[in-house]
């Protein structure tokens, strides 16, 4: 759907904070998902592959069950650093 601005000839697709912007959503496609968590993508097919992380096919697409991946990143040992002398 595209919106008219200020009377004026220029138009634009709805902007996606017309969405809940706080809300996370259930599936995400690859690329995205890589974004949002920081996972490479070699990183993201690695853990897709031992199971680790679960995604559903809908037609060619590839979706990240997102709140499934995001347990599991949770359940990760949190990163131990030495103290810099």
């Amino acid at each position: 759907m595209l919106e008219m601005h200020n009377n004026s000839t220029s138009f634009r697709r709805p902007s996606s904070s017309s969405k809940d912007a706080g809300q996370t959503p259930r599936y995400m496609a690859i690329n995205p998902f890589c974004a949002f968590s920081g996972l490479t993508r070699y990183k993201l097919y690695e853990l897709l592959g031992t199971g680790d992380i679960r995604a559903i096919k809908v037609g060619k697409r590839t979706l990240i069950d997102v709140e499934q991946a995001l347990t599991w990143l949770a359940s990760r040992p949190v990163a131990q650093f030495r103290k810099a002398s």
